[in-house]
């Protein structure tokens, strides 16, 4: 931006006449955003900033919520930095190997190539098979508990030991470092 003029309104008409069109458009755009899902977009975004630590960490970032923790990285902020950041990646709808779990051929070929040829394939929505690596800037981490047939979520501010028997540290060490493993995803 070269220059930037800015407007102030301050009798009450006008600032009314500005609030209904502004409150349209954010409508307008909250509709738009909310009819975006996996299947209508086809391009999915990537971050790789965290591979300093975690080598074969590899992040993809989908439309239906796949976020990565590193600021700015969520698709819809990801969207208008796309020319500056890492490349988009392709999310080719007909190359779809697995629709349930959201496995596409393409993404397996972009993150088997920046995981340091370690991981093959991931699913985007699977707990137990090919789950999306975690760098270990996370919130949260869900973990498979078979004992009691469901998950257990745990926070990052929790401090005390977890019903699997594991602070959440330790579940962070398993969890994390760019590790695909199954029954794990934070």
């Amino acid at each position: 931006m070269d220059k930037v003029q800015v407007t102030l309104f301050t009798d009450a008409k006008d600032v009314t006449e500005r609030i209904d069109v502004a409150r349209h458009s954010y409508r307008a755009r909250n509709q738009r955003m909310e009819s975006l899902t996996d299947e209508s977009v086809d391009t999915f975004y990537s971050c790789l900033l965290c591979q300093s630590f975690a080598p074969n960490h590899v992040c993809v970032i989908t439309r239906n919520g796949w976020d990565c923790a590193a600021p700015t990285t969520g698709w819809t902020a990801r969207r208008p930095t796309r020319s500056i950041l890492p490349a988009p990646i392709s999310a080719d709808q007909r190359r779809v190997h697995r629709s349930r779990a959201r496995q596409w051929a393409n993404i397996n070929d972009y993150v088997y190539a920046n995981s340091k040829q370690t991981l093959a394939r991931f699913n985007a929505y699977s707990l137990l098979e090919d789950p999306m690596t975690s760098c270990g800037c996370f919130e949260a981490i869900v973990a498979l508990m078979p004992e009691v047939n469901g998950v257990m979520i745990v926070n990052r501010e929790y401090l005390g030991e977890t019903p699997a028997g594991m602070k959440f540290s330790t579940l962070a060490n398993t969890a994390g470092g760019g590790q695909q493993v199954p029954g794990f995803v934070a």
